[in-house]
């Protein structure tokens, strides 16, 4: 259930055309930033993150541990596909404005008219940072960007 639900949301929010993504050469230099920092003096990434122009994807972070995290991210292809990244244990490195990952599962999600799911993996060790601009946007870089098709770093807004 909670997955139809969570695939129903991420419809609403593409149908509404919220979301989008920016692209950007190098990442941004972090320091100071408007989220909130989380007990182990890094900052809190939790929270629902989404694209700010082409409503295609849904970021969800929840901390797990003082300084670890599982993610989430739905990147809609149409209404009946979706790419789904799954990822646990996510930890800060050296400063607390980046969290690193290692073994993210990857796959694809196609829905039948029934709403029953087929799952297509594509990895199972994938790995990548996500961190916190000045201005509070999520950024993503994944280090298998020919895998996910997703080029480059990515900047993602805080709905929540």
């Amino acid at each position: 259930m909670k997955r139809i639900v969570k695939y129903i949301l991420i419809l609403a929010i593409c149908a509404m055309g919220v979301c989008g993504c920016q692209s950007k050469e190098d990442p941004v230099e972090t320091g100071e930033t408007s989220a909130e920092e989380d007990a182990g003096g890094g900052v809190d990434f939790s929270g629902s993150y989404t694209e700010p122009d082409s409503g295609r994807c849904l970021i969800e972070i929840s901390k797990e541990t003082e300084g670890s995290y599982t993610i989430t991210v739905n990147w809609a292809n149409g209404a009946s596909e979706e790419r789904i990244w799954a990822i646990t244990g996510a930890t800060y490195k050296d400063t607390g404005d980046t969290l690193y990952y290692e073994d993210a599962l990857c796959y694809n999600r196609t829905t039948d008219d029934e709403g029953n799911f087929a799952d297509e993996d594509i990895y199972s060790d994938g790995s990548g940072i996500f961190w916190m601009t000045e201005g509070g946007m999520l950024g993503w870089k994944s280090d298998q960007p020919e895998m996910d098709g997703v080029d480059g770093e990515l900047l993602f807004e805080r709905m929540y």
